[in-house]
């Protein structure tokens, strides 16, 4: 998470945004074992993990700040770790939110979710919107973008450019600019005003990242922009 000092909150927000700006914190969420894993010799506490097998002797523990049981549902994923970081980018900080683990780990339950369970995806478009509409003293753009990285090469998952033999739409670069450094040269984004125009964007990206197979080396980031364009100034006495 970034830590642009710009304070546009109020005092009850402040005490939110000084939990999240500057640090990376480290969450664990363990799924349900199959029988298989039942055996194995892991043991999960609140904060940490340890394997329970002889290591010269001794056990080797693993802290993290949280660690989510198995019967933890998405709705605790989000009020937990990511509600706050969605009040901290309204109030100019930049925030992201990192779903890594193997192949069947849950991430993508956790991140999309389904009807009965909405992921954090989901929510946070919601929460970030109702935010957005509840702040009368200021203007937002909100714009996202769906980048892929495979085999070691990015692809625009929202390019409008016809695809090419391969089934590719031509590569992206990492450029640095004067303006913005390091950006992403030729990426699409794409200007959002509701949840359900964001979570269009997101199944369109989603069914042309399907298009490849899934292998090592593969990971894809879906980013929603916050702007702040400027603060609205009304003069006394006048709408």
């Amino acid at each position: 998470m970034g830590d642009n000092s710009i304070s546009l909150s109020d005092d009850k927000d402040e005490k939110k945004n000084a939990a999240v700006q500057g640090f990376i914190r480290v969450v664990i969420r363990v799924r349900p074992l199959v029988d298989n894993e039942r055996l194995g010799t892991w043991e999960v506490g609140p904060c940490h993990m340890a394997d329970k097998a002889p290591l010269k002797d001794r056990q080797k523990p693993y802290q993290f700040e949280k660690i989510f049981g198995q019967a933890t549902n998405n709705g605790q994923i989000y009020s937990e770790v990511v509600c706050d970081m969605v009040q901290a980018a309204v109030s100019a900080y930049n925030c992201t939110i990192f779903a890594y683990g193997q192949t069947g780990s849950g991430k993508t339950h956790t991140i999309l979710g389904n009807q009965d369970d909405p992921g954090i995806m989901l929510r946070a478009f919601c929460d970030l919107f109702s935010k957005i509409d509840s702040t009368q003293d200021r203007v937002f753009c909100v714009r996202v973008a769906y980048i892929e990285l495979y085999n070691e090469e990015l692809y625009d998952l929202l390019s409008e450019k016809p695809m090419d033999r391969m089934g590719d739409r031509g590569l992206l670069k990492i450029v640095e600019t004067p303006t913005r450094g390091l950006a992403v040269h030729g990426l699409r984004e794409v200007d959002m005003s509701t949840p359900e125009q964001m979570m269009q964007v997101l199944e369109e990206g989603q069914r042309q990242r399907m298009v490849r197979s899934p292998a090592a080396g593969h990971a894809s980031f879906f980013m929603p922009n916050c702007t702040l364009l400027e603060p609205l100034r009304v003069a006394e006495g006048k709408p």
